[in-house]
């Protein structure tokens, strides 16, 4: 019975063992710096409430969001990370009445990032108002 005992615990040893040895020769990987980025007020000028923003950029990109939250502004939802057309909406509550805003920043691997157009949408996901350049 004890052989038995003192077997599983030499098999155990040996596997943990193995898997730190493994654990510690993998290569770190170094996670690739943004080098663009830009970023601006989105303030709601059109009559209606917005539900959501549709932003245009001039390269692949994601939008930053905040680490305790994982919303981007007031935004629960975020279409689009990574490339270079983002629809950010909130299914339930407008995000911003007339006259209202908040900052939004972008971010992308090649360095010159500009936001080119922009509009707010209504809760079903049409454009409230023109495009907006810049």
């Amino acid at each position: 019975m004890r052989t038995k005992h003192l077997a599983g615990i030499i098999v155990a040893v040996v596997v943990l063992f193995s898997l730190t040895m493994a654990c510690s020769s993998t290569k770190t990987v170094k996670e690739r710096p943004y080098k663009g980025q830009a970023g601006r007020t989105f303030i709601n000028e059109e009559s209606g409430p917005a539900y959501g923003l549709v932003v245009e950029l001039s390269g692949s990109a994601i939008v930053v969001t905040d680490p305790q939250t994982g919303m981007a502004g007031p935004f629960k939802n975020v279409q689009g990370n990574g490339t270079t057309r983002l629809t950010l909406s909130n299914s339930s509550a407008p995000i911003a009445v007339g006259g209202e805003g908040f900052k939004l920043i972008f971010r992308s691997y090649p360095s010159g990032l500009k936001i080119r157009s922009w509009w707010w949408i209504n809760q079903k996901g049409k454009r409230l108002g023109k495009k907006k350049s810049g």
